[in-house]
């Protein structure tokens, strides 16, 4: 594969990143974009309620204080960061503008500098790096629960416990006779995952492409 061909790839898996939820410069999400983005930034901020009346409430418990503080830090920070991304959109945009453009116009370019493109199978292998990272901590916040209630079916473990995904407490209470309240409630827990995972790895690796540009 050409440091050509690298750098179209990186590019381009950047842009979808984005676009998924919205972010890419220089592109309006559609209507449809926009309102699932709604409900995931409501989903997540009641994940995070959720987190915050865990600590409070287990407050003196220094092992839960612990895991609840992690999963709250990394909701929070990839919270921010898509707010940031929303409040300063004009301003990577303009960033992006001025970067995007030369940056073609100068590869397109039939003297253009040998080393122009010798840094971008590091930038994409770091990438891929990161999105793995990010994928398997969304597999094992997925896993563990399902794993729990694994267990407990064959050690044969009646009523079953359901295991929420984060440690949170929610204004509502899952039965134990019936899992089709937790079914959803997993799901709402999960779904901002990957939304998280696209805010996380595309809005670092833009600024990474902006960096190389």
């Amino acid at each position: 594969m050409t440091e050509l061909s690298e750098y179209e790839i990186y590019r381009e898996t950047i842009k979808r990143l984005l676009v998924i939820v919205g972010l890419w410069p220089g592109e309006a999400p559609s209507f449809t974009c926009r309102f699932f983005i709604c409900v995931q930034l409501i989903v997540l901020i009641s994940i995070i309620l959720g987190i915050v009346c865990f600590l409070v409430s287990n407050i003196t418990n220094v092992a839960a204080v612990t895991v609840a503080s992690s999963a709250l830090t990394g909701l929070l920070s990839t919270f921010l960061k898509f707010i940031w991304m929303l409040i300063n959109r004009g301003n990577v945009l303009k960033l992006h503008e001025m970067l995007d453009p030369h940056f073609m116009k100068l590869l397109n370019h039939r003297n253009r500098p040998t080393n122009l493109l010798t840094s971008v199978f590091f930038f994409r292998r770091m990438t891929w790096l990161f999105a793995m990272f990010m994928c398997m901590s969304i597999a094992i916040y997925a896993s563990s629960p399902l794993v729990f209630m694994l267990y407990q079916y064959r050690n044969h473990v009646r009523p079953v416990e359901y295991m929420y995904m984060h440690p949170a407490i929610y204004p509502w209470k899952v039965s134990t006779a019936s899992g089709i309240g937790y079914k959803l409630l997993f799901i709402c827990e999960l779904t901002p995952h990957f939304s998280l995972a696209c805010v996380t790895i595309g809005v670092n690796a833009l600024f990474t492409l902006h960096v190389f540009q």
